[in-house]
């Protein structure tokens, strides 16, 4: 198996740029979540202004994490739903997709 099968999608499984992709979003957003509710919390210390930096800071790097992996998507081959799901498992599915995209 070539390094290029490794890091690209095929259409059974995601590949590693993907996995990558998704993983480093999933520990941003959450920390973007945890910096938001601290930063609510205090009222007016100077500490709620270096939380904020933070929390703008990451959503820009998010938002450019969303677009690089947007135009990943679209250079790559979509992993292929399993022929045996049912379609009320199906239409929810490609509905999370596409809400996920945007």
């Amino acid at each position: 198996m070539s390094i290029i099968m490794l890091l690209t999608n095929t259409e059974n499984s995601y590949g590693l740029i993907a996995k990558l992709f998704h993983w480093i979003m999933s520990i941003i957003v959450i920390v973007m979540l945890v910096v938001g509710v601290l930063m609510d919390n205090f009222l007016e210390l100077p500490l709620k202004w270096q939380l904020y930096g933070i929390h703008e800071a990451t959503g820009i790097v998010v938002l450019s994490l969303v677009i690089i992996r947007l135009l990943w998507k679209f250079y790559n081959a979509n992993v292929l739903l399993p022929e045996d799901m049912p379609n009320w498992q199906k239409k929810p599915l490609i509905l999370i997709y596409i809400c996920y995209s945007f």
